[in-house]
């Protein structure tokens, strides 16, 4: 017996801005795996506003050379809200717009993160204006959190995003949004976020990721998806 189950074929529009977002997206990745995981650290020293101004004072290029980065994950994201919501838009289109719109507010709030980062420059005020950065950056993964759980519905919605990954992206917007609402909460909270973080860093990181890889599949393979 033949199966009634159609393969989904993906048109012209939807490959390019899967090329577009799975590009955009490893993009991303590696230049805050860089910004964020290899040089911040080096800078921004929780608790000692003094250790943080030396930081600057001694290491200003590599302080530019982050927000170079973030410049560049800035400009990413917004070529990543607009080509979503082409590709889920036969998913639903008022649920793709929806999640593009709070990714791009997600990206508004991070331009702001960055415009404090900028005066960082200056050492003498830059443990203040780091911490800001921090802070407005992790509101703005609170908005993050709801645009993954929206693309998340839209793959459940799909007949074309594999099942894995739909479950990867359900479990880390409501991730994200949890985890930062309770660090923006009070310190009587930061445990409970420093702990839920850890247990779920696997999907919250990994989520975009593998996302960015099935695109590109999509891009560069035939027409149809696997079923």
């Amino acid at each position: 017996m033949k199966s009634n189950k159609q393969k989904y074929i993906f048109d012209n529009g939807q490959k390019r801005a899967a090329l577009w977002t799975g590009i955009s997206l490893i993009i991303m990745a590696v230049s805050a795996g860089i910004a964020y995981g290899a040089i911040h650290g080096q800078l921004f020293i929780s608790g000692d506003s003094e250790a943080t101004g030396l930081a600057v004072q001694s290491n200003p290029a590599l302080l530019q050379a982050e927000i170079a980065l973030w410049v560049v994950i800035l400009l990413t994201d917004i070529i990543v809200s607009v080509k979503l919501y082409s590709f889920f838009k036969p998913a639903g289109r008022g649920l793709s717009l929806s999640a593009a719109l709070l990714r791009l507010i997600y990206s508004a709030l991070l331009a702001t993160a960055i415009i404090f980062l900028l005066r960082s420059l200056n050492p003498e005020v830059a443990y203040e204006n780091m911490s800001l950065f921090s802070r407005i950056w992790s509101i703005g993964l609170i908005v993050f959190g709801v645009h993954l759980t929206l693309l998340a519905v839209l793959a459940f919605k799909s007949r074309f995003v594999p099942l894995f990954l739909s479950i990867l992206l359900i479990i880390a917007g409501p991730a994200y949004s949890l985890i930062h609402m309770l660090y923006n909460s009070g310190p009587q909270f930061e445990t409970m976020a420093v702990l839920l973080e850890k247990i779920l860093s696997v999907p919250m990181a990994s989520a975009e990721l593998l996302l960015a890889l099935w695109l590109l599949i999509i891009a560069f393979s035939g027409r149809k998806a696997v079923s």
